[in-house]
């Protein structure tokens, strides 16, 4: 699973060697190798860390990307850490966040959560232009209720971030994403799938789509605090 969703196009060779071992149904030790390059995997040795098992354990993995009860043993002393490994610092003096000369309350209720990684970087930003949104919308993990399927590419009803007076999930966008059956697998119609960087990553069961929305936005109400 942490193959799919790290899996990003912009990661050149990396990308190529995600996809192979993601189609050949092998998360060896080669794909693990690609993936401890990578921020993920300080959020995956912190999770199992908690919960002391495996970086690499499936239930880790979804913990990260999805959201799972794992996720529930991570205190503030982890979340600092998490924080940390994005480039802000802790005053503990004053009780901030800082980057640069950006300066932001901590909040206990942040998820360690993919949304998380993907929300203390764009908190870095200073405006929030279309641009800027559709960014963090490709890296964040969305949902599409799958409508029409086709050779390439799926006809979804998905949910997206939007910028109005603060930052919401808007659901039911028609929105035609790569589909490619060799990485994701059959899909029907009616199906729920996971959506990563404008491409399909994996249908999502009930318990996991119902975490991931939670999960996203928990960490969303506490970016409207603080963007």
């Amino acid at each position: 699973m942490c193959s799919r969703f790290a899996f990003s196009p912009d990661l050149g060779s990396d990308a190529e060697a995600l996809y192979t071992y993601v189609i050949n149904k092998k998360d060896d030790e080669g794909a693990k190798a690609i993936i401890k390059k990578y921020s993920v995997y300080t959020m995956l040795r912190l999770i199992s860390g908690k919960n002391l098992c495996d970086a690499f354990d499936p239930r880790v993995i979804e913990a990260y990307w999805l959201g799972n009860d794992l996720l529930a043993k991570i205190g503030s002393e982890e979340l600092g850490l998490i924080i940390k490994n994005y480039g802000w610092v802790i005053n503990k003096e004053v009780d901030k966040l800082i980057f640069g000369n950006m300066q932001l309350p901590i909040d206990q209720r942040m998820a360690p959560h993919h949304s998380l990684s993907v929300l203390l970087g764009a908190m870095r930003m200073k405006e929030y232009s279309p641009d800027i949104i559709e960014q963090i919308n490709n890296s964040l993990i969305m949902w599409g209720n799958v409508k029409e399927v086709h050779q390439d590419s799926l006809l979804v009803l998905r949910s997206q971030l939007v910028k109005q007076d603060t930052f919401a999930i808007e659901e039911n966008k028609e929105e035609s994403v790569s589909y490619d059956p060799a990485f994701v697998g059959p899909v029907q119609q009616n199906d729920v799938v996971a959506i990563h960087h404008g491409m399909v990553v994996t249908p999502l069961q009930l318990m996991q789509l119902a975490a991931l929305k939670r999960y996203t936005e928990r960490n969303i109400t506490v970016f409207n605090t603080l963007a």
